[in-house]
């Protein structure tokens, strides 16, 4: 294998996109965002860092030296909430600065979780 493939390799960055969801929009459901974590499914933790020192999720990760795993990543809060689309859609991209063969270790086991979550708008609830 030629030195710039291993270094294409060694420096790899996965790209993840969040498109849609098919929940129903409800009047009380106020910005709703993804949630996604990395998780190891064999030992129930989130996935480590193949470097500790390297800035997986944020750029500001790094200030702080006690992680060592890859955090969860948030989207943006979903922006056609209430306009009657039966799709809540974000169509926003995770950049994770991981190598992939890293993620496919078979001793690892990676999971993708994707939550979603939302906030209740306790006024429209008062109201109604």
């Amino acid at each position: 294998m030629s030195s710039a493939t291993n270094h294409f390799k060694e420096n790899s960055i996965v790209k993840i996109t969040i498109h849609y969801c098919d929940l129903k929009p409800e009047k009380l459901l106020v910005q709703p965002i993804v949630c996604m974590h990395i998780v190891d499914s064999i030992h129930g933790f989130y996935v480590k860092k193949q470097d500790r020192e390297r800035a997986v999720t944020s750029f500001y990760e790094t200030q702080r030296n006690d992680i060592d795993y890859i955090m969860p990543i948030l989207t943006q809060p979903c922006t056609n909430v209430g306009k009657r689309f039966q799709l809540l859609s974000w169509e926003e991209s995770f950049i994770l600065n991981e190598n992939l063969d890293h993620l496919l270790k078979k001793e690892i086991s990676t999971v993708l979780f994707f939550e979603v979550m939302w906030h209740i708008f306790y006024k429209k609830i008062s109201i109604n």
